[in-house]
């Protein structure tokens, strides 16, 4: 059986061949050769088939071909040695070395192709190679083809040590199919030695893949290839043995063929490979014939990767590419990389270049993306981090997996997913018009202007029947030449609602392929109007289109590839001339067709949106041919619509000023958002630091929240902006970006409009009458700015107002110009004097200003302030305490508006115009008449303490059509709120300190945001309701910015204060435009709006007098105390008295209380200046009770001014205790008595205690004794007998250290009856080292 030489190879110095010599003929003449050995059974061959030996090669000639002499019947039969064929005596390293690589495949753009083999101590650059079926010249010379390729000098490997070389090859005048030998002359040209054979096979693989060589883990899985000269026997096997099997072998999967030449399809059944492995594809041209050979047409991975994205990355740490794999592990690792294949070293097509090692990042281990329930058939979905920083821009590189990690015994193979590496980082749009000049802008740093190129294509590996012309990239100047690019695209010839892949070229005509940058869809959709929505049904498109028609159908969706986040698909309708007109379209179908032929019109749909999420952008996603159809599905239109967060603005305007604050009421949470205004929202900034470019836009700005929860839905917020550069008279859009800096969302358009207007105005009432005005203020610095304004008051502001529609539900006034008035002193007044007769009673209207006037381009908006109609013009009172029950006076219009029997009740603040019952916060109210007057009966049991309410009426009562009407009439519930000191200097600089529990929320103020300033009154402010709007204002139109004689100070911001428990703040203020003697009110503002302040219930004295020389008096007809006063005091004319509590003047809070008249005081005294800020005064005090404190009230204008009596915050102990001798010194020791008289109300259980000068009386930790009888007969006095007034009391004053103290006591010990108070007795302690 002839020996293959297949399975020669080289083990140290022995050929396993079976003899050679120069010619068997010589053999027996003993000329050099092998010694004779006897053949061996092959034990891998069947038996009887397979033979072989070792012989010594070590005489033989390197490079040399010997014949191989056999003796069939060995040295004792009758047969002689004979040449069965040549053999090759290889250099060391070649047999073992072998070829890289083993196939060479035609087909491909080069032809010369380089074959790396070893050949050490034996080659040269003389040397000369070549490929042939035969290397014995005598039957094949070098260059016959088909048979073989004709002979080159091989080429050394630059820095291997003569030990690797290259061999070219033209592959193209060899036969696919074919198993060739690689053929060596050792010496060239010099025809000493001649060709050998090397041992070294290489097959020609034919087969050219048409898509990667991948398949899954699935039954009927195709591997698409194309074969130029493969025959119609073809056949094709997967296998995992290192080297093809014989065609007649049962060893691998055998795939089936179908397909027309040149492609064909191998089928097979992936469920039977093993997941994670490398077949090799063996291709079989003959099929079972036997004349060739299976041959290696590369490697085929059985993959379980279903789908990868993106198809390209940027140069960058952390690029995420997102899998669909059912099978992969938390151990997987992915990479990426030009070769999947273990790296080592590749022949260049250039002469002694080799490629040392494959390009390729790190592998990372898959990480799974928890998959929500509601998608069961998403399949299981996994994403990798790489880093591309290593990688080259402009070209691809394919994804390798390795299922179990490394050192798993799973392959590491290519999934067929390649991913181009992007040198556009970004570019604008993402989508284009049908059309010619279609401008785009790249942003490219190592893009070379007016080389690199792009294009529009299906597919940017193969030839795509429809694209457009690749055109160059240009320098887009001036901005950032170096990094910005542009160009202009025909996309005029290519397909409606198709997606296209835009296409780059790095190095335009040089050797770098084209890759995907990224998709563009050829958009039908060229506008859309009302490009906001909210997550509501019902809400309306309006979309120019072309190309649409009655089977089109659109959705709004997250993406247009995600069936979760969307709007259920809607059919489009032309639209109407009505709806057009109501947004400004003045047309619906263009004038004339586009280039294609097809119409241009405005078609409007209805979209539910209740699934969207607030406060992204959404994709507007269009299907031309509908549901039905299948040449177009979803394709993405390029055009973006925003869910916006923002359900109501509470006032739709802002000053030119800085500091303006924008309230607004967010479906979601808002807290991490920032807010703008600007002419246009930047949907393409996620940066959340946004700087303003006056004047078209501000500042972005943080958002915070006002701590106020809707009870309709979500909470309000605030933000503040400067506004003071924004153009006067102009309309800006909120904008707002919901994550802030977080870079996930961009900025969105909310919604609504704010205009910056000159005028200032607040909420206000109006009868239906001829001249009705409503009080503005110019804010503008010059105020001549602000005469050409003109205005109405209307149901809406889209009209100029001038109709005067006589419609229930829309109605309005007539224009009119803003009046303005030079007052006293040299201010003006503005205001709008409306003819309102035409408006009806009970209904809130908006005010609508056209700031520049007719003449001007700003037009009517809303200045948010809004007007109700009267109905009930006013209540008194307009607050209560919580709990109360009160009779509420209610004014009602003398043109009606007030119904025996109508019900009212207290509702939601925020609610607007006509509402539901689920608005009422209060028990409804039968509206009851007395005489002309109007009454009802309130209850403020069951609501929130520190909150604003506002009363509703039900003109109809219990008829059964009950319309609630929110009348904007502020009732404030109060109670809660504690402040120390309750006294305070006329100074700059006062510091009150708050106790705030129980009100607007669980703590009630906020510390960095509630306000609270003093007043002589806190005025009520009336709730102003819009149409889209709620929020609260400033006081009725109809009366004056600040009301005669009213005294306040400027608020100041309440803060936590430090180490104090939760609820405590202070604030600073200023108390100087107050008078002294004030008993001023404290009013809170929870939100720190500034506009919705109410009265706290609390009183705080602005003193006079600030101090008094005793701490405590004795029960007698004249105590005599000297009061300190340095403001408002006057001799004889002020005047001062003791009592328990000192009586308001003003009235209280809630109608029917009574002043208090709790305990006694004594009679009033005058003051008597001793020196200008010292002041006596003399007091009866033999009314007042011992052991009791009692405060020190005082009326600085007395009898002749309008001050009432308030309590100064000083308060007087009336002692019972005296002492026996004065001056009292004890030592610090133990066992110190200090003896006291007491003729009334001291017994046994009398605690005394000693503090020091300055403490307050119920300090801690201050020695404490109680009183003892002074003596057997003060003894028997104390225990029921008739003893005497002698006491004393004895502490353990070891611990404390000398100094001045005064006795404290209280009557009844722990009892509830008497109060700790200063007896006015002073004790010095003396050290008791040296006294």
């Amino acid at each position: 059986t002839p020996i293959d030489s297949a399975v020669m190879s080289m083990l140290e110095n022995y050929t396993q061949i079976a003899k050679a010599y120069p010619y068997c003929a010589r053999a027996i003449g003993g000329f050099t050769g092998t010694p004779q050995v006897a053949l061996q059974p092959d034990p891998a061959q069947p038996t009887g088939q397979g033979w072989c030996a070792i012989l010594d090669g070590s005489s033989l000639s390197i490079g040399s071909s010997y014949s191989l002499c056999l003796d069939v019947d060995g040295k004792f039969g009758p047969l002689r040695f004979g040449n069965a064929r040549e053999v090759f005596a290889a250099p060391r390293g070649m047999l073992a070395g072998g070829a890289v690589p083993s196939s060479l495949t035609q087909g491909l753009p080069e032809q010369v192709l380089r074959i790396r083999f070893v050949c050490i101590m034996a080659c040269s650059q003389l040397s000369q190679a070549y490929l042939g079926t035969s290397c014995d010249t005598t039957e094949l010379d070098p260059g016959m083809e088909g048979r073989s390729s004709a002979k080159r000098y091989i080429e050394l490997i630059a820095g291997s040590e003569n030990t690797g070389w290259l061999v070219p090859v033209n592959v193209s005048r060899l036969s696919p199919g074919v198993h060739y030998r690689i053929c060596v002359d050792i010496d060239g040209p010099v025809p000493t030695i001649g060709p050998g054979d090397s041992g070294i096979e290489v097959y020609i693989n034919g087969i050219l893949p048409i898509d990667p060589l991948v398949v899954n883990p699935e039954s009927r899985q195709q591997l698409n290839i194309s074969c130029a000269q493969c025959p119609e026997t073809v056949s094709a096997k997967l296998t995992l043995t290192s080297t093809c099997p014989r065609s007649s072998s049962t060893q691998g999967t055998k795939l089936a063929v179908t397909g027309l030449l040149p492609n064909l399809t191998f089928t097979v059944d992936g469920r039977n490979l093993q997941l994670g492995m490398n077949y090799k594809l063996c291709i079989d041209f003959d099929g079972a014939q036997e004349p060739l050979k299976p041959g290696d047409a590369g490697l085929v991975y059985v993959s379980p990767i279903l789908s990868a994205e993106p198809s390209s990355l940027v140069v960058a740490t952390n690029q995420r590419i997102t899998v669909k794999c059912t099978f992969c592990k938390v151990s997987t690792v992915a990479h990426l990389s030009a070769d999947c294949a273990a790296p080592t070293s590749y022949p260049r097509p250039s002469p002694g270049g080799v490629v040392v090692q494959t390009q390729r990042t790190l592998g990372s281990s898959l990480v799974r993306i928890m998959t929500p329930s509601t998608q069961p058939n998403a399949g299981i979905r996994w994403y990798v981090d790489v880093d591309t920083s290593t990688l080259t821009e402009g070209l691809t590189y394919q994804l390798c997996l390795d299922m179990d990690g490394p050192g798993g015994p799973l392959h590491v193979g290519d999934t067929g997913y390649s991913i181009f590496i992007n040198p556009i980082a970004s570019f604008q749009p993402t989508s284009v018009l049908r059309g010619a000049k279609q401008n785009m802008s790249f942003t490219c740093a190592n893009c070379t202007a007016g080389i690199s190129s792009i294009r529009l294509a299906t597919s940017c590996v193969t030839d795509a029947k429809a694209s457009t012309l690749s055109v160059p990239l240009n320098a887009d100047a001036p901005v950032q030449a170096d990094i910005a690019k542009r160009a202009a695209l025909d996309a005029s010839a290519l397909e409606l609602g198709r997606t296209y892949s835009l296409c780059v070229d790095i190095d335009g005509p040089g050797v770098l392929p084209e890759g995907p940058a990224g998709t563009l869809v050829i958009s039908p959709v060229s506008d859309v109007v009302t490009g906001v929505l909210l997550t509501k049904p019902s809400q309306r498109l309006l979309i120019r289109c072309q190309g649409c028609s009655g089977k089109t159908v659109a959705r709004v969706a997250i993406s247009c590839t995600d069936d979760a986040t969307t709007t259920p698909a809607a059919a489009l309708n032309l639209a109407t001339t009505a709806i057009l007109a109501a947004y400004g379209i003045s047309y619906g179908i263009a004038a004339g067709l586009s280039a294609t032929g097809l119409y241009e019109a405005w078609w409007d749909v209805l979209l539910d949106a209740t699934n969207l999420v607030a406060g992204v952008q959404h994709a507007l996603c269009i299907d031309l041919d509908g549901l039905a159809g299948l040449q177009h599905g979803f394709v993405v239109t390029g055009q973006q619509v925003y869910v916006s967060p923002v359900l109501e603005l509470r006032k739709p305007s802002v000053a030119p000023a800085f500091g303006q604050a924008l309230t607004f009421r967010c479906e979601v949470a808002c807290e991490n958002a920032v807010a703008l205004l600007a002419t246009e929202c930047d949907t393409t900034d996620y940066s959340g630091t946004t700087r303003g470019q006056e004047p078209t836009s501000t500042n972005s700005v943080p958002v915070s929240p006002t701590g106020e929860v809707s009870t309709i839905s979500g909470a309000w917020y605030e933000a503040v902006v400067d506004a003071s550069r924004l153009t006067t008279g102009k309309q800006y859009r909120l904008c707002i970006d919901t994550d802030g800096a977080l870079y996930t969302r961009a900025l969105g358009d909310a919604g609504v409009q704010v205009l910056v207007s000159p005028f200032e105005c607040t909420a206000g009432a109006m009868i239906p009458d001829v001249a009705q005005p409503l009080d503005l203020a110019c804010l503008a610095t010059n105020p001549a700015s602000c005469a050409p304004a003109i205005g109405f008051v209307g149901s809406t502001c889209g009209g100029s107002g001038d109709s005067g529609s006589s419609g229930a539900t829309k109605r309005a006034t007539s224009t009119v110009s803003v009046s303005a008035a030079m007052l006293a002193g040299g201010t003006i007044d503005w205001r709008l004097i409306v003819d309102g007769s035409n408006l009806q009673p009970g209904v809130s209207y908006k005010t609508c200003l056209d700031v520049d006037g007719p003449n001007g381009p700003a037009g009517f908006a809303d200045a948010g302030c809004a007007v109700y109609v009267a109905g009930v013009a006013s209540i008194e009172p307009t607050s209560a305490e919580l709990g109360a029950s009160l009779n509420v006076k209610v004014s009602c219009s003398p043109l009606g508006g007030c119904r025996v029997g109508s019900h009212v009740a207290l509702c939601d603040k925020t609610v607007a115009g006509t509402i539901g019952e689920e608005s009422l916060r209060s028990s409804r109210y039968e509206l009851q008449r007395k005489g002309d007057k109007w009454q009802i009966p309130v209850s403020t049991a069951g609501l929130v303490l520190g909150e604003y309410y506002q009363l509703c009426v039900d003109l109809d009562g219990r008829a059964p059509a009950q319309t609630w009407t929110a009348t904007g009439i502020p009732f404030f519930v109060t109670g809660g709120v504690t402040a120390s000191p309750s006294l305070l200097e006329q100074a700059s600089g006062a510091v009150l300190k708050i106790r705030c529990g129980g009100g607007r929320s669980a703590g009630g103020c906020v510390g960095g945001k509630s306000q609270a300033f003093l007043a002589s009154e806190c005025k009520a402010k009336r709730f102003a309701i819009a149409s889209a709007a709620s929020y609260v204002n400033s006081l009725s139109l109809s009366t004056p910015w600040l009301v005669s004689g009213s005294e306040r100070t400027a608020a100041g911001t309440l803060l936590d204060e430090p180490g104090a428990p939760v609820g405590s703040f202070f604030v600073t203020l200023d108390l100087t435009p107050l008078r002294p003697g004030l008993p001023a009110r404290l009013c809170i503002d929870y939100e720190g709006l500034g506009v919705n302040t109410g009265d706290s219930g609390v009183s705080i004295y602005i003193a006079g007098v600030t101090g008094v020389n005793l701490a405590a008096v004795l029960r007698d007809r004249t105590q005599a105390l000297q009061l300190n006063c340095t403001k408002g005091c006057v001799t004889f004319v002020s005047t001062a008295y003791l009592a328990e509590t000192c009586p308001p003047t003003l009235p209280d809070v809630g109608a029917g209380a009574m002043p208090s008249t709790l305990g006694v005081s004594t009679p009033t005294g005058r003051l008597l200046g001793t020196s200008p800020t010292t002041y006596s005064i003399t007091l009866d005090t033999r009314l007042l009770s011992l052991g009791r404190n009692y405060r020190l009230c005082t009326d600085l204008d007395g009898d002749i001014g309008p001050l009432p009596v308030g309590d100064s915050g000083l308060s007087v102990h009336v002692s019972a205790l005296q002492v026996q001798a004065s001056p009292v010194q004890v030592k610090n020791a133990y066992g110190q008595e200090i003896r006291l008289h007491c003729a009334e109300g001291c017994t046994i259980s009398t605690r005394v205690s000693l503090l020091a000068v300055g403490a307050a009386c119920s300090s801690s930790g201050a020695p404490v004794a109680r009183l003892a009888p002074d003596g057997w007969q003060s003894a028997s006095g104390a225990l029921g007998g008739y003893g005497s007034t002698a006491w004393k009391v004895t502490f353990d004053l070891s611990t404390i250290a000398f100094g001045s103290y005064r006795l404290c006591a209280d009557l009844d010990g722990i009892g509830f009856e008497y109060a700790i108070g200063d007896t006015g007795i002073a004790v010095d302690v003396l050290d008791a080292t040296k006294f």
